[in-house]
């Protein structure tokens, strides 16, 4: 009988010095590995406290993880535990704040499609015209004497003249510049080629 208390004892003794060196641990890669380690190490705490509750030894709860006499490990745990809970209160207000800029942002685009659609269809229009415009003018030089068109494309901008005579037929190009200073002529040809 004497044989099997003193087991049972130095069974006891080796719980409790396994929970000591656990809980130890525990603390120190608390404060190594914040955030990681954290909740691993809370469960294995618990798990070493309730190990000591089955060998017979007391232990209080007075936070989140039974202290197993050792109040110090229960305020490090506490306190790390209150620093994760403030960090995720401060990303909560972040995503809150992110999430009425991104709302903010979306509806400024939304208003500025509204907006560009609504211009669209003006500038659409306009630049429909322009072209109708264009294409009836190179219909009327074409049209015209070459010397006389000559005459009237020699007073306008070279890269107008440019544009038209790109858009006019060979023949009439080549009868016109027949009509034209030859310096200029080329010029344009230049710029046509372009």
């Amino acid at each position: 009988m004497k044989n099997s208390t003193v087991r049972g004892g130095v069974r006891i003794v080796l719980v409790m010095s396994g929970i000591m060196v656990a809980m130890l641990f525990a603390a120190a890669a608390s404060e190594l590995f914040s955030g990681f380690a954290g909740p691993f190490f809370s469960r294995y705490l618990a798990r070493a406290c309730a190990v000591a509750e089955a060998a017979g030894e007391k232990v209080k709860s007075s936070g989140p993880v039974g202290d197993c006499c050792h109040p110090e490990l229960v305020e490090i745990l506490n306190a790390r535990k209150r620093e994760l809970d403030q960090r995720a209160a401060e990303l909560d207000r972040r995503e809150r704040e992110l999430d009425l800029v991104r709302d903010d942002i979306e509806a400024k685009i939304a208003e500025l499609k509204a907006l560009l659609k609504k211009l669209k269809g003006p500038v659409d229009n306009a630049l429909a015209e322009r072209e109708k415009n264009f294409k009836h003018l190179v219909g009327v030089y074409g049209k015209m004497d070459p010397a006389r068109a000559a005459a009237l494309l020699d007073r306008m901008k070279e890269k107008d003249v440019a544009r038209l005579l790109a858009a006019m037929k060979a023949k009439q190009v080549a009868a016109i510049f027949a009509n034209m200073d030859p310096a200029k002529a080329a010029r344009i040809s230049a710029m046509i080629s372009e």
